[in-house]
């Protein structure tokens, strides 16, 4: 979860998992990397970041530079796996997991058909909770989040910042503005293979299952991503996170015990996230008919969805902390569940017209972030197609219009972007009206997954 660090990122995208509440797994001493992959990295590093200097503004240098040097950082204290693996000094439950995340690296590769590079081969420890502090705001009568539109990437719906006193100083500004603004910790990011993203000790948190998804997820982003489209780009990885983590489980030595009690973890956040998103759906009802009560009745459906949230955690036994709890809720919290997981139905219905091959599924994929933003949302969601594919991709429905809901559909679909029929923009125009626009992707179905990894609800 389903985000930026390089939080300013020209060309980075931060995972909106936020961890869970940190447990040791050992620190390890910063040791200073003279391979000449770190010095190849570090001079495509300057020469991009420049390049984003210049395009950015004056205005934005602080914000770029404390960018860089919090990536620089990172870079500083990551050592090769095998090096960590190999010290007497690393605690055992640190090789332990390490071992799994290699194991896991692997699996990525070999049966997902995911990038084989130097990303997650490496180990920093930032000695923190969180990779990066992402900001997100909203108006008050709206769930649409404020757009952050840096150089090369696009637009996205968040700003991530290394710093959590950076974050929250930009978030106070933000709601100087009028807006509602929320500050979250975010696990991991990803420079979407610009380069070789290491494992952080923020991954370490989590169970081996949710250790794997996390670096399937992330190695989605570097395997397709469209540009200014986040609800595209986070639907595609979580899905790959969530069919990826499964098979993954079924591949482990008492696989079936063990996804078992993964999918006993990921039911509890469905019912979590059938709350919020039907809290969600009250509230873009009352700021479209906008009655003069209007925030009255906010106020109120927020204060229900929080009773409703603490009942559900308590029933099984745990204690309301973290994302939906530290905080009063607003629209940035809502805001985020969709984003992140509002396609995920449509990529699995992608998945199984290619007879569950993943490099059936990428080629796929890759056609189908070729298409304008309109027809990968149309053809995500299982509705109308846009009109630069043919009539006859889809079989009419009864209302007259094209649907991409049947199995012959998605046959004729599948086989029309497998031969690159359709080619068109790459999200430009929904980079340009981001804000106008990205307001109808609030009616879109929703996954079972959860939108964040929340402390203690695991």
């Amino acid at each position: 979860m389903k985000t930026s660090a390089f939080p300013g990122a020209f060309f980075v995208h931060a995972s909106a998992a936020v961890a869970a509440a940190p447990r040791a797994c050992g620190k390890l001493p910063a040791k200073i990397s003279n391979e000449p992959e770190q010095h190849v990295a570090g001079w495509r590093f300057l020469v991009i970041f420049g390049t984003g200097l210049f395009l950015a503004g004056c205005s934005n240098l602080a914000y770029y530079g404390a960018a860089a040097r919090g990536q620089l950082d990172l870079w500083w204290r990551a050592r090769p796996v095998e090096a960590v693996l190999a010290d007497p000094a690393t605690p055992p439950a640190l090789q332990a997991r390490l071992a799994q995340s290699q194991a896991a690296r692997r699996f990525a590769v070999d049966v997902l058909a995911l990038p084989d590079n130097a990303s997650y081969r490496r180990y920093a420890d930032l000695e923190r909770p969180y990779a990066v502090w992402n900001v997100i705001a909203t108006p008050p009568d709206s769930l649409t989040p404020w757009p952050f539109c840096p150089p090369l990437i696009g637009c996205l719906p968040y700003q991530g910042f290394f710093s959590r006193e950076a974050a929250e100083q930009h978030a106070a500004e933000l709601r100087a503005q009028g807006l509602e603004a929320l500050v979250y910790g975010v696990a991991a990011y990803s420079t979407l293979g610009w380069f070789a993203d290491p494992l952080l000790n923020t991954f370490l948190y989590n169970t081996d299952a949710e250790l794997a998804g996390l670096i399937f997820h992330e190695l989605s982003h570097q395997q397709v991503f469209v540009e200014g489209d986040v609800a595209f780009n986070e639907s595609l990885a979580s899905f790959v996170e969530e069919a990826g983590t499964r098979q993954w489980l079924l591949s482990q030595p008492q696989g079936e015990a063990a996804l078992a009690t993964w999918q006993t973890r990921r039911a509890r956040f469905a019912t979590t996230n059938a709350s919020v998103l039907a809290a969600r759906a009250d509230l873009e009802q009352l700021y479209a008919a906008r009655p003069a009560d209007w925030p009255a009745r906010k106020t109120e459906r927020l204060a229900q969805l929080r009773a409703e949230l603490e009942t559900l955690w308590r029933r099984h036994g745990l204690e309301p902390r973290g994302f939906w709890f530290d905080t009063p809720l607003a629209n940035p919290q809502l805001s985020l569940v969709a984003t992140y997981h509002a396609l995920v139905p449509g990529w699995q219905r992608l998945f199984d017209a290619q007879s569950a091959s993943w490099p059936g599924f990428w080629q796929a994929a890759r056609q189908l972030a070729k298409l304008p933003a309109d027809t990968r949302l149309a053809c995500l969601r299982g509705e109308q197609t846009a009109s630069d594919l043919r009539a006859e991709t889809c079989p009419q429905s009864r209302s007259g219009r094209a649907s991409a809901s049947s199995p012959a559909c998605h046959a004729r679909l599948t086989a029309l972007l497998a031969g690159g029929a359709c080619r068109g923009r790459r999200g430009k125009a929904f980079q340009r009206a981001y804000f106008q626009r990205s307001s109808s992707l609030s009616g879109m179905p929703s996954s079972i997954g959860p939108p964040v990894t929340v402390s203690g609800f695991t």
